[in-house]
């Protein structure tokens, strides 16, 4: 297991010599500037509806206590005509952005993938259709694990609103829920272009729970080389911030393609 992991890694580093990079980390970067940009004026208006969540629940917090003892946080938040007003538009926010990431992401994203996967004879129009295809399946479980993770911040803005004191713990099931439609997420694009979608899905739940040791080390020694470039960044910007940034940028983005590489090796090597 650990030779085939060192040799998908080695093999993987030499792919990066490939010049089609150049064009995958545009491609990224390019991602990185369009949703950023949307994405900042989306959250403005999130972190606004928020607050206002916040500051309505700590000018009636012993109200509010009291209805959620006695009714649980769903009634109480229906039966609020004020918090029913923010919750509805914040719905309607979190569902805008994830369409928006939803058509950027595999548009952008999906492109990358097939630059880099230069042994799959599907041409462009094919592959991006099934790339678009396959998100469908995640998308759900994607806006599953965002209102999740909205809901928990709106209840720890409530309770630090009513207790600034109070010590909240870490959302831990919404970082496990991420990282499942991550894990399956990235096998899924190893096989698109080789299979019909419906075979994808099957394939990529079958390899995805038989092969998981051998997929876990994949995913461990990519997070391995995410920790070093954070830990580069961290030494080199006590010297020069302007250095250390734009060398944090090229490694970054070369290790995504890095990271789009082992995959595809890694698949293909245990399939």
């Amino acid at each position: 297991m650990l030779k085939l992991l060192w040799k998908n890694i080695v093999k993987s580093f030499f792919d990066l010599k490939d010049r089609i990079v150049l064009s995958a980390i545009s491609l990224d970067i390019m991602f990185v500037f369009l949703y950023g940009f949307i994405a900042s004026k989306l959250f403005a208006k999130v972190m606004e509806y928020v607050n206002a969540i916040g500051l309505l629940v700590a000018q009636n917090s012993g109200m509010v206590m009291d209805k959620i003892f006695q009714n649980g946080i769903i009634n109480t938040i229906t039966s609020t005509p004020e918090l029913v007003f923010y919750f509805k538009r914040l719905a309607v926010l979190v569902f805008l952005n994830i369409i928006i990431f939803y058509l950027i992401y595999s548009l952008l994203h999906g492109w990358c993938w097939k630059l880099l996967s230069a042994k799959i004879r599907a041409n462009k129009f094919n592959y991006l259709k099934q790339f678009f295809l396959i998100n469908l399946l995640w998308l759900p479980f994607f806006l599953i694990q965002q209102s999740l993770s909205l809901f928990i911040d709106l209840r720890n803005t409530a309770i630090k609103s009513i207790n600034p004191l109070t010590v909240l713990g870490t959302n831990y099931t919404s970082y496990i829920l991420l990282f499942v439609i991550v894990y399956f997420a990235l096998i899924s694009y190893a096989l698109i272009g080789k299979f019909k979608v419906k075979e994808v899905i099957k394939k990529t739940f079958v390899i995805g729970i038989k092969k998981f040791p051998q997929i876990l080390l994949a995913y461990i020694s990519l997070m391995v080389v995410f920790i070093a470039i954070n830990y580069l960044w961290f030494l080199t910007v006590k010297i020069n911030y302007g250095l250390s940034l734009f060398l944090s940028i090229i490694l970054l983005f070369t290790a995504f393609s890095y990271t789009r590489f082992m995959i595809l090796n890694s698949i293909n090597n245990i399939r």
